[in-house]
């Protein structure tokens, strides 16, 4: 288990990190992100605490459990159709603005 102060995300390392994640956050969305980020700190020192030494392993599961197997193609929706719902498209493709910059397009 971990020893020393509990471990908190502060005000001031919650905006580094929207800075760095490029979050708008208003004061009240802040304010809940603080609470939700705190509790799962909070039930992660939990965790720490239980002795899981005496339990027993979880059984081998076997791969065809885990791998996707037997995909097969399938039509997709009409090109034009989906086109003409969009906001904008040219030449067969939509049209969005890039992640940096305003009013760019790719």
């Amino acid at each position: 288990m971990r020893e020393g102060p509990p471990l908190i995300i502060s005000r001031e390392i919650l905006r580094q990190l929207s800075t760095t994640a490029a979050l708008e956050l208003t004061p009240s969305e802040e304010e809940e992100l603080l609470l939700q980020l705190n509790r799962v700190l909070e039930s992660l020192r939990a965790l720490e605490a239980v002795d899981g030494k005496e339990a027993p392993p979880l059984p081998a599961v076997p791969a065809a459990a885990v791998w996707r197997t037997g995909d097969e193609p399938r039509p997709s929706l009409d090109r034009d159709i989906v086109l003409r719902q969009a906001p904008e498209a040219r030449e067969g493709f939509f049209v969005v603005p890039t992640m940096v910059g305003e009013g760019e397009e790719r």
